[in-house]
């Protein structure tokens, strides 16, 4: 099956410096591509690349085949749904306005009482239905990181009616969030790229090994603004490319079939006395 979202030797610098380089990456549907690396590895620079928000100075980015600047925006938003890391607003919206604002350029012409079901779903898959009349200015950071997933999810539904092949590129999306919402928003993330009928492909940044392992189909590893390596976790991942991408000393175990990765232990000296 031929991928949706392709970048093909993508490469964008500023400053003089490549942030991102040479970069091949296919996303297809039915997979959860996961992207870890340190800090200023390029891993934000590679996901707006591959959404369009900056355009590659070297290379392309295709979507189903055609070059990004060729797609129109309307259809864009309808193949391929953001969630940035960040998401402020300088207006008071209700939770249920910022959620709705993921069908304003895909769903307008909707009847009235579909887009509000879709909000609610969206809310209800988000837990954050109990919150929808809050102002989302006095949520906490995780309230409204699961509010921006809401509005995703909103988006990603309204444009299935124009679009079915779609990918859903999450930034860092479970940096603010607690355990247990960490794992109900990646869980939902997989669930959409498990779906019998127009499976999604995802795209998500994270900070979290253990969890990039857990849940990766396919795991990207950058550093210095290159693919170090990309594959099936079981294939790619081990404590030398550890090493090397990170600078630190890891432990790879297994734990009912799937990878755990510790900081190797220390031997501390002995105090004679």
């Amino acid at each position: 099956m031929s991928a949706w979202l392709t970048a093909e030797n993508a490469g964008y610098a500023t400053g003089g410096r490549w942030l991102v380089e040479r970069a091949d990456l296919a996303l297809h549907g039915g997979t959860l591509t996961v992207v870890i690396g340190p800090n200023g590895a390029g891993k934000s620079t590679l996901l707006r690349l591959m959404s369009g928000e900056l355009t590659p100075q070297r290379g392309r980015v295709t979507s189903l085949g055609e070059p990004l600047p060729q797609v129109p925006a309307w259809h864009m938003a309808a193949r391929r749904v953001v969630m940035a890391q960040s998401g402020r607003l300088g207006f008071p919206f209700r939770v249920h306005e910022v959620v709705a604002l993921g069908i304003l350029a895909v769903g307008r012409r909707l009847p009235r009482i579909e887009r509000d079901d879709l909000v609610e779903a969206s809310l209800r898959s988000a837990d954050m239905l109990a919150l929808a009349d809050r102002d989302f200015q006095t949520l906490s950071g995780g309230e409204q990181q699961r509010v921006h997933f809401a509005r995703a999810l909103c988006q990603l539904e309204a444009a299935r009616r124009i679009e079915t092949r779609q990918v859903l590129m999450l930034d860092e999306p479970i940096a603010s969030l607690d355990l247990e919402h960490q794992f109900a928003l990646m869980d939902a993330a997989r669930a959409l790229t498990r779906r019998p009928d127009s499976p999604v492909a995802v795209l998500a940044i994270l900070h979290d090994l253990n969890l990039a392992a857990c849940y990766a189909d396919h795991l990207v590893v950058l550093k210095s603004g290159r693919i170090a390596a990309q594959g099936p976790v079981s294939e790619i991942l081990d404590e030398a490319l550890l090493a090397d991408v990170f600078g630190v000393r890891l432990d790879i175990a297994r734990h009912y079939g799937l990878p755990v990765i510790l900081p190797q232990a220390r031997l501390l000296p002995v105090n004679p006395a």
